[in-house]
């Protein structure tokens, strides 16, 4: 095996992991979006609904494209 193509599978195998993160994380995101706004619709206060309403509004941007060229950082918590 020549170091071009050991260097061309990994990082292909790099890229290939990175893609299948990607998409899970957008998945999770958008479900989480939703879970979000189905809080707010609940919630007690105004502020706390804005709140959540915010967070879940920043996520789907995030997920659909949006993100800091754009102006959006989303609301991220672990």
């Amino acid at each position: 095996m020549t170091v071009r193509s050991r260097t061309a599978a990994f990082a292909s195998f790099l890229w290939r992991r990175w893609r299948g993160w990607w998409s899970d994380h957008r998945a999770i995101a958008r479900e989480r979006a939703a879970a979000l706004e189905a809080r707010a619709r609940e919630a007690l206060s105004l502020d706390e609904a804005q709140r959540l309403a915010m967070e879940a509004a920043a996520l789907r941007a995030a997920v659909d494209g949006g993100g800091r060229r754009k102006g959006i950082i989303p609301l991220l918590r672990n």
